[in-house]
Order: structure tokens, then sequence, then C-alpha cells
């Protein structure tokens, strides 16, 4: 069986290797088959989540710095509208600077839709789309016009005041900024969403049904890319506005698919990692520590689990990992948990004789219970449920692990039973539970 990396390596190659308008036409495919792979999937609706999150951070900002600029300008720029007005009489109506940036008093415009901005489908951005960006040009442009204007005392003490609270926000702004366009065009997460919109351009949607011209007008500009997008690998197009050439768009499509194809493999080896880790201790315990662990849970079976928990985080240790065990973080106490690695790892272990299904469900809530809290403090994007049978039928997962907002639980069963009801000497049938009943119940 190909490996998933192998395969993804395949099909990311072979697009690379297409040139002209072949590299547009193969894009559904790659798209398709990276969405339709479950495990893929799983990968890439991380991605976006994660860059959804840092889109969401700068758009949250921009709301929270248009507030503060409107309440600093209510209070604290009377200084600037006297100083425009006294300006603008004495210039007249028509001077050209007065209509290059609008006015003082158009500052709500600029301010209104903060956190609201399209980006570029097809590209990186190249510039600032935010409200507070727009607010904060004008105000550099209203100053420029009257940096020479004669103020009043009182005039002067505000104008400094304004610029005092101003100042902060322009440089968090900027701050922000910068963040958001190292995100916009180096996170995998944008990369991806360029590769599914040009592949969902090639075919045109149909045309806006509506009675007015100017939803119509808007409508047909905002389209009018994605026109050129499926010309371009098509051959078509009527007239110059509508046409484009595949190598228009080469180099973009082409960083973009380094850029998926970099991530997807390393989260693929991120995952195959941890999980080795976890099978081959799972292969361990069956193979040569069964009896030992029996033996101890058996000598002491009140604290069974805590036996179980220390021989997992010492097979940890011997691995390289670092982790803790039973510590305090946030408010819960995982039973294992490293967070040195570029992807924390969190591992709850669970034990079971009898009836396990109770039990094991019970183990799942927990899981999620705990993880809600580490993930404000840690990155944790998958877990680990290892639940040792001591006795009792055996428990089979069925399906894919179960995931929840972003987050994938693998169970994994641990036999360590004794021989005699093990295998082929089993007599009771296995206990099924579904990724569904691992999930924890709606609110």
């Amino acid at each position: 069986m190909i490996d998933l990396d192998t395969l993804v390596d395949r099909q990311i190659n072979y697009a690379m290797r297409q040139q002209g308008e072949r590299l547009l036409l193969v894009l559904p495919r790659v798209v398709q088959f990276m969405t339709e792979e479950p495990r893929l999937r799983a990968i890439l609706e991380d991605i976006e989540r994660e860059y959804e999150e840092a889109i969401e951070s700068f758009r949250a900002l921009d709301r929270k710095h248009a507030e503060a600029i409107a309440e600093l300008w209510r209070a604290k720029a009377e200084w600037m509208l006297q100083a425009w007005n006294a300006r603008a009489a004495a210039a007249g109506e028509n001077d050209v600077w007065m209509k290059a940036g609008g006015t003082p008093s158009s500052l709500p415009e600029f301010l209104t839709g903060a956190g609201v901005f399209d980006l570029p489908r097809y590209d990186e951005p190249q510039s600032d789309p935010s409200a507070v960006g727009r607010a904060l040009a004008a105000i550099a442009f209203w100053c420029s016009c009257v940096a020479e204007s004669q103020l009043s005392t009182a005039a002067e003490i505000e104008r400094n005041e304004f610029f005092e609270t101003l100042t902060p926000l322009h440089d968090e702004h900027e701050r922000a900024l910068r963040a958001f366009l190292v995100v916009t065009r180096s996170h995998p997460g944008s990369s991806w969403r360029r590769l599914s919109g040009f592949a969902r351009s090639l075919v045109l949607p149909p045309r806006l049904a509506s009675d007015n011209p100017l939803d119509l007008l808007l409508a047909s500009l905002g389209s009018l890319e994605q026109v050129r997008v499926a010309n371009a690998a098509l051959g078509l197009g009527k007239y110059d506005h509508e046409r484009a050439k595949p190598d228009d768009y080469r180099d973009q499509i082409i960083r973009a698919l380094e850029a998926v194809s970099e991530e997807v493999r390393h989260r693929i080896g991120l995952h195959l990692s941890n999980a080795a880790l976890v099978n081959r201790f799972k292969t361990r315990c069956e193979r040569f520590e069964a009896a030992s662990l029996r033996a101890a849970t058996s000598a002491n079976p009140k604290k069974a689990e805590e036996i179980l928990t220390v021989a997992t985080a010492r097979y940890l240790f011997d691995q390289g990992l670092n982790p803790l065990f039973n510590a305090q973080i946030v408010s819960l106490r995982p039973d294992l948990f490293d967070s040195s690695g570029p992807c924390s790892l969190y591992v709850e272990a669970k034990q079971y004789q009898g009836a396990p299904r109770q039990t094991v469900v019970k183990a799942a809530w927990q899981v999620w219970d705990t993880w809600g809290e580490l993930s404000s403090v840690h990155p944790v994007h998958e877990a680990f449920l290892l639940v040792f049978r001591r006795s009792g039928p055996l428990v089979v997962f069925d399906g894919p692990p179960p995931r929840l907002n972003g987050r994938t639980l693998h169970p994994v069963v641990v036999d360590i039973a004794e021989p005699a009801i093990r295998g082929s000497r089993a007599r009771t049938a296995p206990v099924h539970i579904s990724a569904a009943e691992l999930l924890p119940p709606a609110l």
C-alpha cells in the first residue's frame, strides 16, 4: 500500500510539471483528491482553521481600534475641525486638496465596516484592507493639510493629547498589519484557499438574477477576474478585458502548491510520528509487558490507572519526549502532556475490567473537556486515549477517529488481559464503540 505522503507528492509533482493551460486544468483533480481523502481533509481543515483564526484576530483588532479612534475623534478632534474649516474658508470650496482625501467630518465613513473586508481570491494582498488603515491614512492627510495652521493654546493642548493617544494605536496597528501580511503571504492556509479558488473558477456560476442594474454591475465586476482565470484555462474570451494568459497565474499557483505540499507532508509526519510512538507502546505492552502490568495492577487495584499511566510516561520519556505526569496545566490535570515539541502531545490512560462501554465513553468525554482548556494555552491538534483492557470483553472502535472543532481523538486499545481470554480463546463478543459515542453530548 502506498504511503499517504507519497500519494501527495505524486499529485503535487504531476501538477507542477504541467505547462500552460494544463496547470490550471489539473487543479480541480488535485483539490478533489486532497478533500476526499479523509486524513488529508482533516489536515486541511486544521490548516484552514488556523489561518482563519489568524485573519480573525486582525479583524477583531480592526474593530477594536476603530472604536478607539472613533471615541478619540469625538473627544479630542475639535482642534482639527477648527483648523480645517479655517483653511477651507481661506482656500475656497473648489480647492483640489479639499477633495483629495475627504474631510475630517467624514471620518465615521472611513470606520464603517471595521473588521469586514475581502481578501484577493487568486493573489496575495499587497495593501492594508482594514478600516483603521483607511482612517489613519485620512487622518495623516488632514494633518498635512493643516500643519501650518495657527492654533490657540487650548487647541494645541488638545492636539498634543490627541496624538499621545493616537500614536500607540497607530504603532499597534502597524505591527498587526505586518503580522497579517506575513500570514496572508506565507501561511499554507492562504495558499490552500488560492488553490481552491483557482480550481472552482474554471466553471463559471450562473448569472445573478436581479432587476437592479447596480447589483448586476457589481456582480459583473466581482466576477471579471474569475472569468479571466476560466478563459485562461480554456483559451476563451471575446474581448481583451476578458482574456488572460495561463502564465499570468503560474508563479502564484506553483508557490501555493509548494506551500501546501510541504505543510501537509510535515503534518503527516508529525501525526505518523506520534501515532507510531503510541502504537509501538501498545505492541510492547501486549507482547512483552502484559504479565508484569497485570501483576502490578492486581497487587494494587486502587492505583491501577496510575501504574499504567506511569508505564506510559516512562516509555514516552525513553523515546525522547518530556511528558508531564498529572501536572496541573490551567485548571485541570491531564494524565500525560508534552508541550516541548512543535505540536503538543496529550495522552490519557484508562483501564477497565468487566463491561467497558460506560468507562470508555466517559473517559473520552473527560479528554474533550480537558482538551478544551489545554488548547487555550497550548496548540493541541490530536490526543490519544489509551484504554488498557485488564479483563472483560475486548473493545473495538468503529470508523475513523472522532473530530471536534479541528481536533482529532485517537482511541487505542492496549490488551493486557490474560491469554486465556484473548485472541482465538475469547468467549465473549467484542464491544463495538462508534466515533459518535466518543464525542461529548450536545449542550
